[in-house]
């Protein structure tokens, strides 16, 4: 929703911003691991991820093996697939992609997860908007 309202109300988003369609959810004790190696997973979406810092020297559009392990409310999810480099930010150490083969298991919790955190974010977005145009609202009669 976030994104959606960003590009509703900035004309000139960053190019980025117009490339992504989903909600990235940004995260803290979630890790990638690629080689054996675990890297801080920075965030991510239905359809992909972020890694950073990261210092991999992947390809643009290269092909990579990863695990992921991001914890969920109530539970941990764990799913390995193959991915495509996508976003290469080497003066951050960045390097995001998107899933290439999500089992059916671990794309239906991640698909609930997104659908409730959507929602979730669009009540937020309602309940702001509401306050804000009270908080107008009571201005006016003063």
């Amino acid at each position: 929703m976030r994104n959606f309202l960003k590009m509703l109300f900035n004309p000139d988003p960053p190019e980025a911003e117009q490339r992504r369609a989903e909600v990235r959810q940004e995260l803290s004790g979630a890790d990638a691991i690629i080689d054996g190696q675990k890297y801080p997973l920075q965030d991510w979406s239905a359809s992909g991820y972020a890694v950073a810092p990261c210092d991999l020297e992947p390809t643009m559009g290269g092909r990579i093996e990863i695990e992921f392990h991001v914890p969920l409310p109530g539970r941990k999810l764990v799913f390995k697939t193959p991915c495509v480099t996508v976003r290469l930010i080497k003066s951050e150490g960045l390097m995001g992609g998107s899933y290439l083969g999500v089992d059916d298991d671990s794309r239906k919790i991640i698909d609930e997860h997104f659908a409730m955190l959507t929602s979730e974010e669009f009540q937020q977005e309602i309940e702001s908007g509401v306050r804000d145009a009270a908080e107008r609202a009571a201005k006016r009669k003063d």
